[in-house]
């Protein structure tokens, strides 16, 4: 039995798949998942406070940078078409059937996920500003229960971090869904006066100017530290699509500019690809230099859309191949095929052993660390895949079409 049998796979509703990005994103799922193993059970201090080491702390602030990965590789994959059409003068994408498969992309399984934690296991949060399991509830309030569905709970600060907690990065997602037709149209305008490579690059820049800006004002805003995930208008602006629109024009500019690379001259190419290394060591550099924290945030987004471009560039130098290649396997692109439904399921699985088998599960080392990943991620992989199976995969497969047939692809 082969493994789309097992696990079939929904095509996309424009071009084809790209190499090796299913695999980068069940990669950053996972460290998502090990981040909140690593914040949830640690050692406690005789107050209840966690016990953390410098090693685990910074393991923490790399990892968390995993949702980072998810914004730019979304802003990439859903702009392409836009930047495709814009470059080479063909139709933008129908707004409303974009808008009809995006629907179908995140609600069907997001509201199987919040009806069954939020009516059967009462696992949702309902109150943010309770202690972790203390908040926690079945979703009867109307105002919750609306706010959730509609996923607009973020909004507000009476609202904000309720429901599967972590959902609130769908809210800002789907903000991003509602500007990015509007920023498609915006290249389309600037074509009839400029080049079409620059008019393809313009929404993705004017969306990164909007998001450093915002971002500087967040930062400020919380006397130039990190924004907790709290009650505050502070941290429902910190969250929204306008401060994290740095991470989406940096995805749009990669999608932009890996269209650009088909027609580029063997210069350019090469020009392009020192360009994208240079990023991801000028990135590097300020790891260094910041540690970790939001401050690090938009240089993060610019090597990950740095690394997209240079692993999906045709000529990819051999680590580039390589590492494409690795993604490819089995593993990590199945946990990107199901990634949606598995990374709704993890915050619930991991408050169901917090609450059950929190203190069997609290690491004493890094061997702790591994099974209380280990303890979470399985169980929420399982149901990540039954629940693409059964409720993805049928939704995905009413999606429509957004350009014309493809052709097979020639064998190489």
């Amino acid at each position: 039995m082969s493994e789309n049998e097992i696990l079939p796979v929904q095509a996309p509703s424009w071009g084809r798949r790209l190499a090796g990005l299913d695999g980068m994103r069940g990669t950053a799922l996972l460290g998502i998942i090990a981040a909140h193993a690593i914040i949830f059970f640690p050692p406690l201090r005789a107050d209840g406070s966690g016990i953390y080491t410098g090693a685990q702390n910074a393991a923490v602030g790399l990892l968390s940078y995993s949702l980072t990965f998810f914004f730019v590789l979304s802003a990439f994959l859903l702009y392409r078409p836009f930047a495709s059409a814009i470059i080479k003068d063909r139709p933008n994408p129908p707004t409303y059937d974009f808008y009809r498969n995006r629907v179908l992309r995140v609600w069907p399984a997001y509201l199987v996920v919040l009806a069954i934690v939020g009516f059967g296991f009462g696992l949702t949060v309902v109150d943010k500003d309770a202690p972790t399991l203390e908040g926690l509830g079945r979703l009867t309030d109307p105002v919750l229960l609306i706010t959730n569905v509609l996923l607009i709970q973020n909004y507000s600060p009476s609202t904000a971090y309720t429901g599967l907690g972590v959902s609130w990065s769908l809210v800002t997602e789907i903000g991003f869904y509602v500007l990015l037709p509007l920023m498609g149209w915006i290249g389309v305008l600037v074509a009839r006066r400029r080049s079409r490579v620059f008019a393809a690059l313009v929404p993705g820049i004017l969306l990164f100017v909007v998001g450093v800006a915002c971002r500087i004002i967040a930062i400020a805003w919380n006397d130039g530290h990190d924004v907790k995930p709290l009650t505050t208008w502070n941290s429902v602006f910190d969250r929204s699509t306008l401060v994290q629109c740095d991470l989406f024009g940096v995805g749009m500019i990669a999608a932009a500019l890996l269209v650009t690379s088909q027609s580029m001259s063997p210069t350019a190419m090469k020009r392009l690809h020192r360009w994208g290394w240079t990023a991801i060591a000028l990135c590097a550099v300020m790891v260094v230099i910041l540690g970790r924290g939001e401050r690090l945030t938009t240089f993060m987004g610019i090597a990950f859309a740095a690394g997209i471009v240079l692993t999906q560039m045709s000529g990819a130098d051999a680590a580039c191949r390589w590492f494409v290649k690795v993604m490819d396997t089995a593993p990590p692109r199945i946990a990107g095929e199901i990634s949606l439904s598995t990374y709704l399921w993890h915050y619930p699985v991991l408050l169901f052993l917090l609450k059950h088998w929190g203190d069997e599960l609290r690491y004493d080392g890094n061997g702790g660390v591994i099974v209380a990943w280990l303890a979470v991620a399985i169980p929420s992989l399982i149901l990540g895949a039954i629940t693409y199976r059964l409720v993805e995969l049928p939704a995905m497969s009413r999606k429509r079409r957004t350009d014309r047939a493809q052709p097979d692809a020639k064998p190489a």
